[in-house]
């Protein structure tokens, strides 16, 4: 098993939206990625409390794979 994890930090604003809207917007698509991508053995996608402090990552992706081949034909989505 292969384990991938992937931390995010986000701009206060960007593309006319707010930090919080856009971590909903990525939160909400890298949920989805499972039911679109057959390889990814398990998933989870976490949003740090918002009074946390804010030298934290916004959101973290933590994705399982059964191979090295597995996460390869994942990276390129």
């Amino acid at each position: 098993m292969l384990r991938h994890v992937v931390m995010f930090q986000f701009k206060e604003e960007a593309g006319g939206r707010t930090k919080a809207e856009n971590v909903a917007i990525t939160k909400a698509m890298l949920e989805a990625l499972p039911q679109k991508i057959d390889w990814i053995r398990a998933s989870t996608v976490a949003v740090n409390a918002p009074d946390a402090d804010g030298k934290n990552y916004d959101l973290i992706l933590i994705s399982d794979f059964d191979s090295m081949e597995d996460y390869l034909r994942y990276k390129v989505h």
